[in-house]
């Protein structure tokens, strides 16, 4: 079973997942910043020329980073935001960019960026309220999802049914 990913998408995130997952990024303007093996893999993926692209920041001494390293292709990836899974997708490649992350996002505050990148495909909306995802996986129900996340082994085999 592939890993879940909780990502949540408010405030920032908001602007950022309208602006690449929402309206996807032209691969042109994502290939000068590819080496030559990601290059083939993205362009061959996705023909019609349009990439949803998500990132996050390495988080403190690293956590994000090292919770996107568990990141692989086929793994679901579930926005949220408000109180509700609103969107998911699932991941196709991964990459180091902290150029892309600039060209694309900005930095989110000084010298910190959106720069370990995945990026999506199937993107669907959703409306699943986020009590159930709670429910499933064992968090208090009222708990918002306010970090990146990728579920381990256990907890992911609960939302089976939910996404």
């Amino acid at each position: 079973m592939n890993h879940v990913i909780l990502q949540p998408s408010g405030g920032a995130g908001k602007a950022n997942f309208d602006n690449t997952i929402k309206s996807p990024v032209p691969l042109e303007k994502i290939i000068p910043f590819l080496d030559e093996k990601d290059v083939q893999a993205v362009s061959s993926y996705y023909e019609n020329g349009l990439v949803p692209v998500w990132g996050v920041t390495p988080g403190a001494s690293d956590t994000n980073r090292n919770k996107w390293d568990r990141i692989h292709t086929g793994d679901i990836a579930l926005f949220t935001a408000n109180m509700k899974i609103f969107a998911s997708g699932t991941v196709t490649h991964k990459f180091h960019s902290q150029e892309l992350a600039l060209e694309l996002w900005g930095w989110k505050e000084e010298g910190v960026t959106w720069e370990y990148i995945y990026i999506l495909d199937e993107i669907e909306e959703r409306n699943v309220p986020i009590q159930l995802l709670n429910e499933a996986i064992g968090y208090s129900t009222n708990k918002a999802v306010m970090g990146f996340t990728v579920l381990n082994d256990e907890k992911k085999q609960y939302i089976v049914g939910y996404i």
